[in-house]
């Protein structure tokens, strides 16, 4: 059952997006930094909501991230 998941997600990964016409669905680049600049900000959120930050001052470093990636 799993083997052919991972065959139909290899056939997925093997298609040529400029000859499907896909090339402009979607960004295309900078996937990591999108992303990670989503959980940083996730984070973020989450802490600043549960008034977290006083009890990890080491949250700051969030910011810096934030700022890095943004």
């Amino acid at each position: 059952m799993y083997s052919g998941a991972m065959e139909v997600l290899a056939k997925i990964h093997s298609v040529d997006i400029s000859s499907a016409g896909l090339s402009d669905f979607g960004k295309t680049t900078d996937y990591m930094k999108r992303n990670l600049a989503r959980y940083v900000l996730g984070a973020f959120l989450q802490f600043k909501t549960l008034n977290m930050s006083r009890h990890y001052p080491d949250f700051i470093l969030f910011k810096f991230f934030i700022r890095l990636l943004l």
